[in-house]
């Protein structure tokens, strides 16, 4: 199948809405003929888009809005990219230092922004301030930060210690999902988490420890309420085996390790494993399922760098809130004593006054 143009996506994304409507027993909202600036607001276009489109990986529409014309955006003929399996299953990268993890990282969020999802990066060496993500934020303590939820934005987590980071991500993701899960569904959009060095937030043996269990959730259920996430580490021997496991497609860069490249091979074979030792810059064994093969990618340079976030308010994270509570306690308790306490004195006055005593 070529290309799908508008008029297609349109027909098809009616179809859908049609579709909804029969499924939910709205028989009467069934007649009506929607219009595309409904359909795109509400998902159905994106749906639409992506099913056309997955018989083409190599060529991807973009709808900048409702009245504009469709883009054509056509990957490099080695560069291999599932976004349907992406948004379902989420995706892992790895690689030694220096082997571009990073870099196909960009090119995927890149087309992700393209197509109207949100990115959300969890940096902590700064390498995404040379990205096509429009904001940053520095981030100077574990606190949350009061981010719009579909902002695409960079954390920069370059000032925390890993206790911190772990903190940081924890309680924004908790955040987030939160707020999410009370936005109506057809009003949601998807958000892409992109975890930079993901070993640092679950080690070996640790995504089901308690200090990971909000990514433990974006990952086993995020697809359920449009929530998916990349994963990039440099070593597959000390990230948690599950995350890997989770995310269907992955990227191996260029890595030297023994027992990497053991873990290697569990996914993509012994013969393929090999071949990872002399991977050029750039260059990948891309594996989903059965399909593997051998791609790779361009230097990606954005057209213009992430900007500063202003005026973003620090959200108390809950020790502190309960820190804060308990104060108000003490402070209304010491109240209540002292209205009591002044109120005796004055029965007992009373009761002198009249001879008490």
């Amino acid at each position: 199948m070529g290309t799908p143009n508008k008029q297609q996506i349109y027909e098809k994304a009616r179809e859908l809405w049609y579709q909804d409507q029969h499924r939910n027993g709205c028989s009467e909202l069934a007649q009506i003929n929607p219009e595309y600036s409904e359909l795109l607001e509400n998902g159905y276009v994106h749906s639409a888009r992506t099913m056309l489109m997955s018989s083409n990986p190599n060529v991807v529409v973009i709808e900048k809005n409702a009245k504009s014309e469709k883009e054509e955006l056509t990957l490099d003929d080695h560069f291999l990219v599932d976004i349907e399996e992406l948004l379902r299953s989420g995706c892992f990268i790895v690689g030694g230092k220096g082997t571009t993890k990073s870099n196909m990282a960009k090119i995927i969020a890149d087309k992700l922004r393209k197509l109207g999802y949100v990115v959300k990066v969890f940096d902590i060496s700064k390498v995404w301030l040379k990205s096509s993500v429009p904001f940053y934020v520095e981030v100077r303590n574990c606190h949350k930060l009061n981010v719009d939820l579909y902002q695409s934005v960079v954390y920069d987590l370059s000032s925390l210690v890993p206790n911190d980071v772990k903190r940081f991500v924890s309680q924004t993701l908790a955040y987030d999902w939160n707020r999410q899960i009370n936005i109506p569904e057809y009003k949601r959009k998807w958000i892409v988490y992109i975890f930079e060095e993901v070993q640092i937030l679950i080690p070996q043996g640790r995504l089901r420890s308690n200090e990971a269990q909000q990514i433990l959730r974006l990952l086993t259920s995020g697809r359920n309420y449009q929530f998916s996430a990349i994963a990039i580490t440099q070593r597959t021997a000390l990230t948690d085996t599950s995350v890997f496991e989770l995310c269907f497609q992955k990227y191996f860069a260029r890595m030297d390790g023994e027992n990497d490249l053991r873990k290697a091979a569990a996914y993509i074979g012994s013969e393929r494993a090999k071949e990872l030792e002399n991977l050029k810059l750039g260059e990948f064994i891309y594996d989903k399922g059965s399909e593997t093969k051998k791609i790779s990618t361009r230097e990606f340079k954005p057209k213009a760098v992430p900007k500063k976030l202003e005026n973003v308010l620090r959200t108390p994270s809950l020790p502190e809130q309960a820190i804060k509570s308990k104060k108000i306690e003490h402070q209304i308790d010491t109240e209540a004593l002292s209205s009591v306490a002044i109120a005796l004195i004055f029965l007992l006055a009373i009761w002198i006054a009249v001879g008490g005593f």
